[in-house]
């Protein structure tokens, strides 16, 4: 795992976050920021952290060189509405040194590679919101799952979360698990969450805000127009 490790490191979340989203994003893990299954210190991991960015970067470039990485092809399937996100993975692959190779793919290319594990690298949305979305995305037994990784513990784990009935326990395992997933094994390269705005006009009044994937909750029932 030490190459996505150095991934992880070396990506540039912050930069990221005005780069492709104007500043409308926020720098997190599995979990958006704030959440009380996520951990507070996320900004202070390695990696994530802004102010050890460069030493972090260091740190990635060694692991590349001393890994023998150097110009490694790697392929990231990506799906081709993300267009803009790709291109600065791409371009962050590059800067660490690695020969990306971009596949852009519709979404039936995307699940038919995803079930077959036919990729290396896969650049995809996995928003949760609450624990009990958490175990198909992670679960090694699903031939859906995004991120692969054959370890135990991570199954143990998200069992804990989906048959623990006390909240503050719960709590524990869920940031247990991201820590543990995203930071300690560097399973998935966690970027941010993207804060979405949606326009309307004054008298258009009960327009549903979802509180994740805004494309959601859209049929509008609740809407009226006062005029």
């Amino acid at each position: 795992m030490s190459l996505l490790k150095a991934v992880n490191l070396f990506l540039d979340r912050h930069e990221g976050v005005q780069t492709v989203h104007g500043g409308n994003a926020v720098v997190g893990s599995i979990w958006p920021p704030g959440s009380p299954w996520g951990n507070s210190d996320v900004n202070e991991w390695k990696g994530f952290r802004a102010s050890s960015k460069e030493e972090d970067r260091i740190e990635a470039r060694s692991i590349i060189q001393d890994g023998g990485y150097t110009n490694l092809s790697v392929e990231v399937l990506c799906r081709n509405v993300y267009i803009t996100q790709c291109e600065y993975f791409d371009n962050q692959l590059r800067e660490l040194g690695l020969n990306p190779v971009l596949n852009m793919a519709d979404i039936g290319t995307i699940e038919e590679k995803t079930q077959s594990g036919n990729y290396q690298l896969q650049l995809a949305s996995m928003p949760s919101l609450f624990p009990s979305e958490t175990a198909a995305n992670y679960i090694s037994t699903n031939p859906h799952a995004l991120a692969r990784h054959g370890d135990p513990k991570v199954d143990e784990l998200l069992d804990k979360i989906n048959t623990t009935a006390d909240a503050i326990e719960r709590a524990k395992i869920t940031k247990e698990f991201e820590r543990y997933f995203s930071y300690e094994q560097s399973y998935g390269t966690f970027w941010w969450w993207e804060v979405s705005v949606l326009a309307y006009r004054s008298h258009v009044k009960g327009v549903p805000i979802p509180h994740q994937n805004v494309q959601n909750n859209t049929d509008y029932a609740t809407t009226w127009l006062d005029e």
